[in-house]
């Protein structure tokens, strides 16, 4: 199948590594996010469970890449809905950033709303068509990175920021008509500057799940396995 323009630029702009060299962490994430996007792109106009646990690997992969050298709880925590609040702050001035807080803002949830708040702003971001958009902004407020992360992140590191950035370029041709409650119950945490994937911990979770991008080759081989569903909260408008 043939790259997207956009994909094939991004990946003929990544330093070359020679044999002894790792790529780090953020290199593995964009990477992993690139062939998904790539994915995602081949199944345009279909609509199935696939597609969906393809979409949903896309999501995880994305809030790895936005949890990634996080400073402070927050991250130790794997939530990054404070960091898109103070970005907010940051952005007063970009409308369509505010009106997409302002919609995630009112819908209600009945626990771990940090959790399924950000989660639910990923995925309105597809539906609105402003992934692209608003990941372009995110990397536009230096200052604010400087704050929030340190220089393992996605964001710090200007020549993989711009790979992740170009790599979702495509997603602009696409439509998306999600649910904004996320289908999979998961958790993300940081262990020894890894992002791990992994279910809740409680009583009878399945086994852990495969990595974002694990679950979305699985998906496209035609796996028709369940990828671990649970019902979270779904999103309301506020109580009275």
């Amino acid at each position: 199948v043939p790259r997207s323009p956009a994909t094939s630029r991004c990946l003929a702009r990544a330093p070359s590594k020679g044999p002894d060299m790792e790529l780090s962490t953020a290199e593995k994430l964009v990477g992993d996010l690139e062939h998904i996007v790539e994915m995602m792109t081949t199944q345009k106009g279909r609509s199935d469970g696939r597609v969906e646990v393809l979409f949903s690997a896309f999501l995880q992969q994305m809030e790895c890449s936005i949890l990634l050298g996080m400073k402070g709880k927050h991250a130790r925590q794997g939530v990054f809905w404070p960091f898109i609040k103070a970005l907010s702050i940051a952005c007063d001035d970009y409308y369509f950033f505010t009106s997409d807080m302002n919609f995630i803002n009112s819908l209600h949830f009945d626990k771990s709303d940090e959790d399924y708040r950000g989660r639910a702003w990923l995925r309105h971001l597809l539906n609105a068509s402003r992934f692209y958009i608003t990941m372009k902004l995110i990397a536009t407020q230096r200052d604010l990175i400087e704050n929030w992360y340190d220089e393992e992140s996605v964001f710090d590191d200007l020549d993989i920021c711009m790979r992740l950035i170009d790599c979702l370029s495509p997603l602009n041709t696409l439509s998306f008509q999600l649910v904004l409650q996320e289908p999979v119950v998961y958790r993300i945490s940081l262990r020894q500057r890894k992002i791990h994937v992994g279910p809740r911990e409680s009583k009878n979770q399945p086994v852990q799940p495969k990595s974002p991008l694990a679950q979305a080759r699985s998906a496209m081989k035609g796996n028709k396995q369940s990828p671990r569903l649970y019902e979270p909260p779904a999103p309301t408008s506020p109580p009275p």
